[in-house]
């Protein structure tokens, strides 16, 4: 409810803040090391991790806090603002054929971002009471929390890491080309996460349902994955010329590869459904 939702914001946004300043420390030196010749300068890494890995993650805890209080669509819908804001802040960079100044690029991203936060906020106050003087997290809420942290990080490192190899097995132009690809097929699979997200709260409730709901809700949250699974790779497949109208030639090569890489759609929507299922029966 929402004294739940406002007793775990008192300690989950200076968590967030704490470990995000921890991992800018990281962040900044090593993007620069890794980056050698080509890395970007120091002063537009600093504004990168403190968009990524400051602000931008609050905005995702405001949503959590909305979803936490029944209130799914309007924590999506706030979250889908704050990321069209930075859409929209990009689009001038489109009709300028000069050579964009990054570190103008990274300063405007960052401003969206923090307008974003701001909507996200006014519409998180007016449902949850998030005035609650700060405080430490419990250990024991650590412990509880620390379990989803690492499911977390590991449904990221499955979902990222194959784009980070790629540029080491590939080079970047090929990387490049698989990373639109697979976030094109990502896009594709947005209803299964809508759908997830919208069953989260009940998914949260198994332990307390008849075995037979369980089992019920659950072949149908199987089937509606495989289902759209497969109506994704259709819908790639046949749209995959399109992709050159759409992206500009010079993504053409999307085009090829997006049937061979849309073929993963099915299993990637059971995997998605499986690993939030898991999450809510606690394992």
């Amino acid at each position: 409810g929402q004294t739940a939702a406002s007793e775990v914001w008192r300690y989950a946004w200076p968590l967030s803040l704490t470990i995000g300043l921890v991992l800018c420390l990281f962040y900044v030196p090593l993007a620069f090391v890794l980056g050698g010749s080509n890395s970007l300068p120091p002063h537009v890494l600093w504004v990168i991790a403190a968009t990524e890995l400051l602000i931008a993650p609050i905005g995702v805890l405001l949503s959590n806090t909305l979803q936490a209080v029944q209130q799914v669509p309007l924590s999506q819908l706030t979250l889908w603002a704050s990321l069209s804001l930075r859409a929209l802040f990009m689009v001038p960079f489109f009709f300028t054929n000069s050579t964009v100044d990054v570190f103008l690029l990274v300063s405007l991203q960052a401003t969206a971002t923090f307008l974003g936060l701001i909507l996200i906020a006014g519409f998180a106050h007016s449902r949850v009471n998030l005035g609650g003087r700060p405080r430490l997290i419990l250990l024991s809420e650590l412990k509880l929390g620390s379990s989803y942290s690492v499911m977390h990080l590991m449904a990221a490192n499955s979902s990222e890491i194959d784009k980070i190899v790629a540029t080491t097995a590939v080079g970047g132009h090929d990387a490049g080309i698989y990373s639109v690809t697979a976030r094109v097929m990502g896009a594709a699979l947005t209803p299964i996460s809508a759908l997830l997200l919208s069953a989260q709260p009940h998914l949260f409730q198994f332990r307390k349902k008849p075995r037979h709901e369980t089992r019920r809700l659950l072949v149908a949250m199987g089937t509606s994955a495989l289902i759209w699974g497969g109506i994704s790779w259709a819908a790639m497949a046949w749209a995959s010329p399109l992709v050159v109208l759409v992206l500009g030639p010079s993504y053409g090569e999307v085009g090829k590869f997006l049937p061979c890489l849309a073929l993963v759609a099915g299993p990637l929507a059971l995997r998605m459904s499986a690993g939030t299922i898991l999450v809510a029966i606690g394992k």
